[in-house]
């Protein structure tokens, strides 16, 4: 997969103290969003977050701005398709993380 490729190879030139504090930021911003909801909604689900990345220095945090966090699980099932548009169908994380 291209895009888990490009990933891995931007995680390497990151220092593992950022990655640290990026995904602090993910998970506070995942916990504060959805503290409304029961706790095992979110064993089910998988998340996906995009950082707009500003300035020279990849090692200071305040470079990096979240631009989203989504959730998501895989595609629909076909029995709750919906032909009318009223249900996305790809529900996985990082392709609605994309789309937000």
């Amino acid at each position: 997969d291209l895009a888990a490729a490009e990933v891995e190879q931007d995680s390497a030139t990151i220092d593992q103290s950022v990655q640290d504090d990026l995904m602090r930021k993910v998970t506070e911003t995942i916990e504060e969003t959805t503290k409304h909801l029961p706790l095992h909604f979110l064993d089910m689900h998988n998340f996906a977050a995009i950082f707009l990345h500003t300035g020279d220095d990849i090692y200071d945090i305040k470079n990096y701005k979240l631009i989203t966090v989504a959730m998501g699980s895989h595609c629909i099932d076909k029995k709750k398709m919906q032909k009318d548009g009223s249900a996305i169908h790809d529900c996985n994380a990082v392709v609605l993380a994309i789309r937000a």
